[in-house]
């Protein structure tokens, strides 16, 4: 169950935002070829939105909205026992998720790095940027001690794109795509607090925050695919944790090693950028890798 607020109530709380309406996202539902009707995906601050009622159907649920007159909208679903989890993009769901064969866990022994991850100290390519962040949002509340460490970075066409299982991107004269492939390893992630209606986390949540690339003139991309392919970190993230779930006062880690696909500009220094969602001042929330 999920509860909004909304109306005439919630006006003087709405916040005007960029977003970017995304038809080049390729989405299965159930291993099936899947198009919501009426709204393609919507990216947004390094993330990917998609409607509830249309995804929420297309699985097989009832949903219905019940107005209570106060402005809260809520939100009702026949199955909210379903024991599977998507992810941050993916829409997929198993009912019974089975148990993966977790791959080797990634070497970690990079260098720490002395950049600061700023666009103008960006992290060198092959050393690793550690930080602790702390996300805090009504009743719920989670840390965390995160390291990144990109260790390459190679030229992915169009049509390589298209052959793992995604809509064939249009050229575009100003835009190139790099196949980013980085460790992340995750530590003493704690769920400090939860709301009752949502009481625990998985430890996959603990996932990077793919924010897109900046390029040192500060030309940016918002957005990048870190899902939906074999080989993706967050598929990859997903085999490691085996849908561990985290209730308030438990922690856990990981380490995980997999790929990205990242928009970048031709002819330009392009950074891959993660966002420290515990960082409030946006600009410093965005931490800058060398990809060359």
């Amino acid at each position: 169950m999920f509860s909004f607020a909304t109306g005439v109530f919630a006006a003087t709380k709405i916040t005007a935002i960029k977003a970017f309406l995304n038809s080049g996202i390729s989405i299965q539902v159930n291993g099936k070829k899947f198009q919501p009707s009426g709204l393609s995906p919507i990216v947004y601050n390094g993330k990917t939105y998609v409607p509830i009622l249309n995804y929420t159907q297309a699985l097989g649920s009832k949903i219905s909205f019940k107005n209570t007159g106060d402005g809260i909208y809520t939100i009702t679903t026949a199955s909210d026992n379903n024991e599977g989890k998507p992810t941050n993009d993916a829409v997929t769901t198993p009912t019974t998720p089975a148990k993966p064969t977790a791959p080797a866990a990634p070497s970690s022994s990079a260098q720490t790095t002395k950049a600061t991850g700023s666009l103008t100290s960006p992290v060198p390519l092959g050393e690793k940027f550690t930080f602790t962040a702390k996300y805090t949002y009504k009743d719920n509340s989670h840390s965390g001690t995160y390291s990144c460490t990109i260790k390459s970075a190679k030229a992915i066409t169009r049509d390589q794109i298209a052959a793992l299982g995604f809509k064939k991107p249009e050229e575009n004269a100003k835009m190139d795509y790099v196949l980013v492939d980085l460790v992340w390893e995750a530590k003493n992630c704690k769920v400090i607090s939860a709301a009752k209606d949502s009481p625990y986390l998985y430890l996959s949540s603990f996932e990077p925050n793919i924010w897109g690339s900046e390029t040192s003139s500060g030309l940016s991309i918002i957005g990048g695919t870190d899902y939906g392919f074999d080989g993706s970190i967050s598929r990859n993230i997903d085999n490691v944790t085996n849908y561990k779930k985290l209730y308030a006062g438990q922690s856990g880690s990981f380490t995980a090693e997999g790929k990205v696909i990242l928009p970048i500009y031709k002819n330009e220094v392009n950074y891959l950028v993660i966002k420290d969602e515990g960082q409030q001042d946006y600009d410093k929330s965005k931490i800058h890798f060398k990809i060359k």
